[in-house]
């Protein structure tokens, strides 16, 4: 009988008691399941029960599993699939538990399920510590994206309550005494009891004996069961007792928040309708999270004060507040002329000033380098007398900021400018060192119409005016220098002709792509100490500056290797394990070449780089090589050894000379090597014919050709 087959199945997998799984087994034909006697209290019944047929297990299966279930069961008798699935069961107490099933169809001899058998197991632990810690990773997430105290508390108290409670509270603890700032609850409707609750009753700022307990020992407390004695004790009449009683609170959890040994806010969870009872493995899990909402809260805190402190600061003084426009305008200045014109044009409206100037030392001459609100004769006379004692110039050049708050003041300080006061005549003036990294660059003043006294909220402002101006200028010259830097590497680092080596013709083309930024190919010859000449090639990934430094990097840096005796393939190596660090390098090729004068053999390393082509008078092919893994993943590339003849050439480009938006890099590689077929093995036709394939390229394109004879001559 079926159903005798599944009670000795089942006398066998008694044998799993205590291990927290069950057996079981189900029998179509009868609709009789069977369990062995631990499968029982796995869903929350007595040991030896047993449902009486399918549809009465499915009753145990959580509502919300029961369509996985039955679609799996679906399938093993269908199809006969076995099966495997975590699902939920409400035991009779009202909790909710894990279990994992794994269910096996058995087939009579016309592939019919007669019976379908398994084990299941308890999960909850598991799952639990799963959902946690996923839960511990979006919550930091979250939190982290807060900056906001309150917002942090009230994100906080919804995390939890979406998780471990049915309520949860959160209070600030301040000079002793506590406020609370956030309440959550699983159904929003409860809040509104909350609030009047609270309207009705105010929350006591004094601690209670538990959040006392918490505060003074910075332990978390579980209260497992709250009495109605615990409640009489926290009501204010009978009315509120009544109230808390409809709440039907369960149990109660408190953590402290401890920021730097400091405990600076609670945090209650509180069950009520799940009545849950709060366990060892909740506190542990509240503690963890309490310590990510304590960081949040802590950055939280920072960001608060260092607002506080901001406001502060613009309260000082009104005009304050535009020196977020003069920043704003001045990060959108490139170069110094632009930043000078920002500078004095916004810093201008923002000190309330008629008028100023920038000026910047040059040859050490002061020059204006930009102005507003002069007329074009006080400009006269104010360029006049540029470079006499002025505050300008003692600005620029002592490196003191000069205040003077009328004209009595300006012209006992600088006698010398009486005659130009006689045309223009300023009623105050202040005028601010500029300050870079590389000393004084010059200073930035400006000219009031009527006389003022500069009290400590006016220097401020200046000093944190001046402070921007002079970083937006640094700024500016690194630009101009880089700009510089740029435009002569452009011209000058293009690869120049290439020295003829002993015994050893070669040949080398450049061709930039003509897109504005410099690229990062190379080629290098190297005399290694035992005699052979290593021809190199590169690309480094990127354009621009960077690229650049990387390709001087890479090119010195496998140079000295290379002279100190080490094999190119050890070489590249060690550069690889480099590029793992410095990412800059990444992704990088390189291929070395390595011949000796003299022989015909060459031997070829390749750290990603394409294969070179071998040109002879019977035409053009690629070498067939093994080649490495580009600079940074990879170790040392293998080695290919090839025969280069008299009448034979071995090229060595870049993919500039083949990549085309619009062509299969295979087909480019085709159309090089027949393009190179009809060409005579002589290096400088080589090269010529190999650049001529690369006037479309998109990116700076390096031919190195090495073999073959001389050029007739």
């Amino acid at each position: 009988m079926r159903t005798a087959n599944l009670s000795s199945f089942l006398e066998v997998l008694d044998a799993l008691e205590g291990t927290g799984t069950g057996a079981w087994g189900w029998d179509v034909a009868t609709n009789t399941i069977r369990w062995s006697r631990n499968t029982g209290p796995l869903y929350g019944n007595e040991r030896g029960f047993e449902p009486v047929s399918y549809e009465d297990f499915l009753e145990l299966v959580h509502p919300d599993d029961r369509p996985t279930v039955v679609a799996a069961v679906e399938r093993a008798l269908t199809h006969g699939d076995d099966y495997e699935f975590d699902f939920r069961v409400t035991w009779r107490d009202g909790s909710v538990h894990w279990l994992n099933g794994r269910g096996h169809a058995i087939t009579d001899d016309a592939g019919v399920t007669v019976r379908i058998v398994g084990v299941v197991t308890e999960i909850t632990d598991r799952k639990r510590e799963a959902d946690q810690h996923r839960f511990l990773v979006q919550a930091a997430e979250i939190l982290a994206s807060s900056l906001e105290v309150e917002e942090t508390l009230h994100k906080v108290a919804n995390l939890l309550v979406a998780e471990l409670a049915d309520w949860c509270s959160l209070q600030m603890v301040e000079d002793g005494q506590i406020r609370t700032v956030a309440i959550a609850h699983r159904d929003p409707a409860m809040l509104e009891m909350v609030d009047r609750l609270q309207q009705e009753y105010p929350p006591d700022p004094e601690p209670s004996d538990v959040a006392r307990v918490v505060i003074e020992t910075g332990e978390a407390l579980i209260i497992d069961e709250i009495t109605d004695e615990l409640l009489a004790e926290a009501a204010v009449d009978d009315e509120h007792l009544e109230i808390l009683r409809s709440l039907g609170l369960a149990s109660a959890l408190t953590v402290p928040i401890n920021i730097r040994q400091e405990v600076v806010a609670l945090l209650t969870l509180v069950s009520a309708e799940s009545q849950h009872r709060f366990t060892a493995a909740d506190k542990t899990f509240a503690e963890e999270f309490a310590r990510h909402a304590a960081l949040a809260l802590d950055n939280a805190r920072l960001h608060e004060q260092a607002v506080a402190a901001h406001r502060r600061a613009e309260r000082s003084s009104t005009r304050l507040r535009a020196i977020n426009e003069v920043v704003t305008k001045l990060s959108r200045a490139a170069d110094v002329d632009a930043v000078a014109k920002a500078a004095i044009e916004s810093g201008v409206g923002a000190l309330g000033a008629d008028r100023g100037a920038v000026v910047m030392l040059r040859d050490a001459k002061l020059e204006i380098v930009a102005h507003t609100g002069y007329t074009p004769q006080r400009l006269e006379h104010f360029e006049a007398a540029l470079n006499e004692p002025a505050p300008l110039k003692e600005a620029a050049t002592a490196g003191v900021t000069v205040y003077c708050g009328n004209v009595e003041e300006l012209l006992e300080r600088y006698p010398n400018l009486g005659d130009v006061m006689r045309n223009s005549v300023p009623g105050a003036y202040v005028a601010a060192p500029l300050r870079t990294s590389g000393g004084l660059v010059g200073a930035i003043g400006f000219v009031y119409n009527d006389s003022r006294s500069f009290g400590s909220d006016d220097r401020t402002l200046v000093a944190a005016l001046t402070q921007h101006v002079a970083l937006a200028i640094e700024r500016g010259l690194l630009f101009e220098r880089n700009r510089s830097v740029a435009e002569t590497l452009q011209a000058a680092l293009a690869p120049p002709p290439l020295v003829g080596r002993s015994g050893v013709p070669a040949a080398v083309r450049y061709r930039a792509s003509g897109v504005g930024a410099i690229g990062g190919d190379w080629y290098d010859v190297i005399d290694s100490p035992d005699g052979d000449q290593v021809y190199v090639i590169g690309d480094v990934v990127g354009r621009g500056l960077e690229a650049v430094a990387t390709m001087a990097q890479l090119r010195h840096s496998l140079r000295i290797l290379l002279m100190e005796g080490r094999k190119p393939a050890e070489a590249l190596g060690v550069l690889s394990g480099v590029a793992e660090i410095d990412t800059t390098a990444l992704c990088s090729t390189v291929l070395c070449a390595s011949v000796r004068p003299g022989s015909s053999q060459v031997e070829v390393t390749s750290s990603g780089h394409l294969p070179p082509v071998l040109v002879g008078r019977n035409g053009a092919h690629l070498v067939e090589m093994q080649i490495g893994t580009p600079l940074g993943i990879g170790g040392g590339p293998p080695t290919h050894t090839l025969t280069l003849g008299e009448d034979t050439c071995l090229v060595l480009y870049t993919d500039g000379v083949i990549e085309r938006r619009d062509r299969h890099i295979d087909e480019s590689l085709r159309l090089l090597t027949e393009g190179l077929s009809g060409v005579r093995p002589v290096v400088e036709e080589v090269a010529d014919s190999v650049l001529g394939q690369a006037v479309e390229a998109d990116d700076d394109a390096t031919i190195l050709v090495i073999g073959g004879p001389p050029a007739p001559g």
